[in-house]
């Protein structure tokens, strides 16, 4: 894995910057702290950076660390999904756990996951779960 530095500026308690490039096209965003309008514009911008950047077929949006997601957060993702599907890239929320998977489930951003799929690697072959890792704003068919 390589380290790609997204977001320029100060590093804060709640650092979005961490963030590797992974196999493939693939880049992964670490989103620490709360995703609110301070966090997700953070996001965003390091969305936009990538984009523009790297221009990856896939950015995932991984949520283990992060503490809350407001309405804010939430608004601030469609528009995520948005700048990134204008350039044909796939924004996928991973690790999103208790109030905050239900928050995003309620927005439509994310699906249910059956147990033990969150332990999968996002690379891993065999059979997994319908919706562990979803793309923002997909359905399962």
């Amino acid at each position: 894995m390589m380290d790609v530095p997204l977001v320029a500026g100060r590093a804060a308690s709640s650092d979005i910057a961490r963030s590797t490039a992974r196999a493939r096209g693939t880049i992964r965003l670490i989103v620490s702290g709360a995703l609110d309008r301070q966090g997700v514009l953070r996001v965003r911008h390091s969305v936009i950076d990538a984009l523009r950047h790297h221009r990856p077929a896939r950015i995932d949006l991984d949520l283990l660390t992060c503490t809350v997601v407001d309405s804010d957060g939430v608004h601030g993702l469609r528009v995520c999904r948005a700048d990134a599907s204008q350039l044909n890239c796939r924004l996928v929320v991973v690790h999103a756990f208790g109030p905050n998977r239900r928050i995003l489930h309620a927005a439509g951003l994310v699906e249910p996951t059956c147990a033990g799929a969150m332990a999968e690697s996002i690379e891993s072959p065999g059979p997994r779960c319908h919706g562990a890792v979803t793309s923002l704003g997909s359905r399962p068919r």
